[in-house]
């Protein structure tokens, strides 16, 4: 019995994976897209070159942050509190304070590239970008609303 649910279990994960990969002809790199993909901009926008060149260094400032808050935020998580110490629930709230303030400065980098990136596009492209996320959003919006009838 354990046999026949272990091989369904693993028939179901392989069918499931390949599949997926399927959808998309396992062409997809969902890693190192960040915040934005410079080769689908360069497509949508038909950028410069010294636009690529000025994009590539805000993408790679953007990369050595990220690492370097990658770094901070393992430094502690809520798997190294002990729930049994008499200040657990001073710990927990400090490490709450401390992902607020980093889901705070997050938020505010983001903020900060975006605005780089605007400044690098003429106005031009800044309209066809606008209008690009517009369409991404009413369709994402469109998916949401699907799920949300059913």
């Amino acid at each position: 019995m354990n046999r026949s649910i272990m091989a369904i279990a693993a028939s179901v994960l392989i069918l499931g994976s390949a599949s997926a990969m399927a959808c998309d002809g396992g062409k997809r790199d969902h890693r190192g897209g960040g915040f934005f993909n410079l080769e689908k901009l360069d497509r949508v926008l038909e950028l410069t070159d010294a636009q690529k060149s000025q994009l590539e260094a805000i993408k790679e400032q953007g990369k050595q942050d990220r690492r370097a808050s990658m770094e901070d935020r393992h430094q502690k998580n809520m798997m190294s509190l002990d729930p049994s110490a008499a200040d657990y629930q001073t710990q927990v709230q400090a490490l709450a304070d401390e992902n607020a303030e980093r889901a705070r400065e997050k938020t505010m980098k983001m903020a900060e590239y975006r605005s780089q990136v605007y400044a690098v596009l003429t106005p031009e492209q800044r309209d066809l970008l606008k209008q690009k996320m517009e369409k991404r959003r009413e369709k994402m919006q469109k998916r949401m609303q699907k799920w949300d009838d059913e």
